[in-house]
């Protein structure tokens, strides 16, 4: 699957050893919302808004809205840290924040680091003791995707080297049968195993044309091998 390209733009900067009166003073986090907001050209909305943290991870929590998301400092007394997070859907001169940090807190190399959020698929997992096939097909093989033509592709050259005596076996195949699309006329048996029933009660149901529609994918493979 092609991963899109984000139009987000995601930073967090981590200080450590910082000035102790700057972390705990609400009136220095509020400034430094504001003075970030300016030198970034970010409208707030709403805020800043500054809350104390709890006993047992004290410091302050300061936050605002601005007009393409959020600005929120998070500062550690106990430990001298704080925890700078921005969001926009804008982008923003990452180097100008960066000085800014530096020079607002009179950091040297080693205390100062910073992430840049990347944007990445997010992978579904399952639980595999309720796994349910017709989800799982239903997720990754609803639509015949560039990707899945790409590996039809693959498995089509590999069976065309392969004399139609041979035996087929798939072990741990899973609910799926594309795998298998371009081998029915280059071997002779083709044997299916699967650690789960459910996934051999699903491919049993093909035999009944009441399983997963594979359509899509066998019409491709047929047209490929013309």
């Amino acid at each position: 699957m092609e991963i899109p390209i984000s139009s987000r733009f995601h930073l967090v900067i981590d200080a450590f050893n910082c000035d102790s009166d700057k972390l705990g003073s609400k009136d220095e986090l509020v400034k430094m919302i504001k003075d970030i907001s300016e030198l970034l050209n970010m409208k707030i909305i709403s805020g800043p808004i500054v809350a104390d943290g709890i006993e047992i991870n004290p410091g302050l929590t300061a936050f605002a809205i601005i007009d393409f998301s959020h600005i929120s400092i998070h500062t550690f007394t106990d430990k001298n840290e704080f925890c700078l997070d921005i969001f926009s859907c804008r982008q923003f001169d990452f180097s100008k924040l960066e000085d800014f940090i530096k020079k607002t807190f009179n950091l040297r190399k080693g205390q100062m680091f910073k992430s840049i959020v990347k944007y990445d698929e997010f992978d579904i997992t399952y639980n595999w003791q309720n796994f349910s096939p017709k989800e799982y097909l239903n997720e990754y093989f609803d639509t015949l995707s560039n990707e899945n033509k790409k590996i039809l592709d693959w498995y089509r050259e590999i069976y065309s080297n392969m004399a139609g005596s041979e035996l087929l076996l798939e072990v741990g195949g899973g609910p799926t049968i594309y795998q298998f699309i371009s081998a029915q006329d280059r071997v002779g048996s083709i044997y299916f195993t699967d650690y789960l029933e459910s996934n051999l009660e699903e491919i049993k149901l093909l035999k009944e044309n009441n399983g997963f529609c594979w359509d899509p994918f066998i019409e491709y493979v047929m047209e490929r091998e013309q």
